[in-house]
């Protein structure tokens, strides 16, 4: 939650490990950081530490520095994927579509990755698709 008891996140929380959680922000970026506090059911839990700075979250994105899809190009096995600021060094990257795992990834540029489906691209005609049903390129 943000500090106007807002949720940052656009789908469940996942606890990564002791002390750390993840989920899909809502928000591209924010210019300072914000204090988040965790809601479960009814309950809200504010920062445990005495160093609140480990309990905000700041993420700017106006130097473009995060990965952009801007089209995908579909054959029956591949799914090319097109955009800007795609990571070429030092990440593995994974992609899925429908919820199902491509076989492989490469990243031929830092504007091009082509998911390889071994099985064949899934078939999947549901028009308002959740963020895990679309495809997703994760470094």
């Amino acid at each position: 939650m943000d500090k106007e008891g807002k949720t940052i996140c656009r789908r469940d929380v996942y606890v990564m490990e002791y002390g750390k959680i993840a989920c899909w922000s809502k928000i591209t970026y924010w210019e300072e950081a914000i204090d988040v506090k965790v809601k479960v059911g009814v309950n809200k839990y504010a920062c445990a530490s005495e160093d609140t700075t480990r309990c905000q979250i700041k993420q700017e994105n106006s130097e473009k520095i995060w990965p952009l899809i801007s089209s995908l190009a579909k054959t029956d096995t591949t799914i090319t994927i097109t955009g800007e600021n795609f990571y070429t060094a030092g990440y593995t990257a994974t992609a899925s579509y429908a919820e199902i795992a491509a076989s492989s990834v490469v990243v031929n540029s830092a504007t091009e990755a082509v998911a390889t489906f071994d099985g064949g691209v899934p078939i999947y005609e549901n028009a308002d698709q959740e963020r895990d049903e679309r495809v997703n390129l994760l470094f």
